[in-house]
């Protein structure tokens, strides 16, 4: 958003840019650079989400002033999923499909893709590019609660530290302006 209206984030959305990134750092890495151990494929996925998170984040802003969330979104899965019959013939399914895989493919569609997406564009229309960017640095905050309740991983103090600037920063945004 700074690029796209070429002025600086102001006062609390740049402290929450550093509280965001000082928790994922500390979450990713606890605290250390020699820690992380990211292969070159790791590394490209991770900057190609990263550069994606910003386009969907910025791009659909005046998209959603002229149309429904609803619409933008079927153009988007249409859109998309015809890039990918390029690569992938949807007409020849690989694997077994049994009542689970069909009902994992159901919530995958619905649960995790339309019904997130969609409740992301109304929050963006709501609260604006860069603070829905930095709302959404919450979700390593998800994983992290998951893998301790599912996997039983101990948190660190570096975690919790983590955790205490992601959380910082969604208060922080929520907060009305003066």
């Amino acid at each position: 958003m700074s690029w796209k209206n070429r002025c600086l984030p102001e006062g609390r959305e740049f402290v929450g840019i550093f509280f965001a990134l000082a928790g994922v750092f500390l979450i990713a890495t606890h605290g250390s650079l020699d820690s992380v151990v990211l292969s070159p494929a790791a590394l490209t996925i991770g900057i190609i989400s990263a550069i994606s998170l910003a386009f969907y984040t910025v791009m659909p802003f005046r998209l959603l002033q002229k149309y429904s969330t609803t619409l933008i979104i079927g153009w988007g899965q249409f859109l998309s999923g015809g890039f990918l019959c390029i690569f992938i013939n949807p007409f020849e399914p690989s694997g077994h499909w049994d009542g689970a895989a069909v009902a994992a493919m159901v919530y995958l569609i619905l649960g995790a893709t339309v019904l997130s997406y969609s409740v992301f564009l109304v929050g963006l229309k709501v609260v604006g590019a860069t603070k829905a960017s930095l709302i959404s640095c919450a979700e390593p905050l998800a994983s992290i609660i998951a893998v301790v309740l599912w996997l039983k991983t101990p948190l660190t103090l570096e975690d919790l530290v983590g955790m205490t600037c992601i959380i910082l920063t969604v208060v922080l945004l929520s907060l009305p302006k003066k």
